[in-house]
């Protein structure tokens, strides 16, 4: 069990976003301590996991929830997955065109020159 602070450590979500993503119903059933503290258990901090990967992935909020909630069958997810996919594939295709359209329009770099070296000596006081 895991108080808030350990489950954003172990999970690389900030405390404030874990409370966001709870009030937005991706952590249902989450329990409770009688003073109302989050207490996070395995299967919690799985699901926290799950949502920062599907974050860093760059699916929304919303995209989420469904993703985690959702009743829909397993081909239909799947079905989502791919074409999301597909979509950042094609914008992954077009940053890579506009990097080689960014090279050839740029000059070839310079070799750095080599900067002179002035040694001084300190002067002596007898």
């Amino acid at each position: 069990m895991a108080l808030i602070g350990n489950a954003a450590e172990q999970s690389g979500i900030s405390a404030s976003a874990i409370r966001f993503y709870d009030k937005q119903g991706l952590l249902p059933g989450l329990n409770r301590s009688g003073g109302g503290t989050r207490v996070f258990g395995a299967e919690e901090l799985e699901r926290l996991q799950q949502i920062h990967a599907l974050k860093q992935a760059g699916f929304s909020v919303e995209e989420i929830k469904w993703l985690l909630t959702s009743r829909a069958p397993a081909e239909k997810k799947l079905a989502f997955l791919e074409q999301k996919q597909a979509l950042l594939q094609a914008a992954q295709d077009v940053l890579t065109q506009k990097e080689a359209a960014l090279r050839a329009a740029l000059p070839a770099p310079q070799p750095a020159k080599k900067k002179a070296v002035v040694r001084v000596k300190p002067k002596r006081s007898y």
